[in-house]
């Protein structure tokens, strides 16, 4: 069984994907599907690096397309066509403190 979901050319070329699995643990932790972290990827307001793990990640708010709320997803660039979505949810007032939004 194919556990893994994957959009293609979805983002400037890029190919997405994500878990099904960890889609499902993340809907229900952080009420987010992975669908709509799409759209945040597709309308980033800022992006960072975050070192604490194994492998490189990238912390991107971005814009919920025809919305104003604001996602916090977390990804991985596996290889150089594709993007993995981690996690996604909502940002915090207090991260958005810290990134200059309000």
């Amino acid at each position: 069984m194919n556990r893994t979901v994957t959009h293609y050319n979805v983002i400037d070329g890029f190919n997405v994907e994500w878990d099904k699995e960890k889609e499902q643990k993340n809907i229900k932790a952080h009420k987010v599907s992975f669908d709509v972290a799409l759209s945040a990827l597709k309308y980033p307001i800022a992006i960072e690096e975050d070192n604490d793990h194994y492998e490189l990640r990238f912390r991107t708010i971005g814009l919920i397309s025809g919305s104003v709320a604001l996602l916090l997803v977390v990804h991985t660039y596996p290889n150089e066509q594709t993007i993995r979505i981690i996690s996604a949810r909502k940002l915090s007032k207090k991260e958005g403190k810290h990134y200059g939004i309000s």
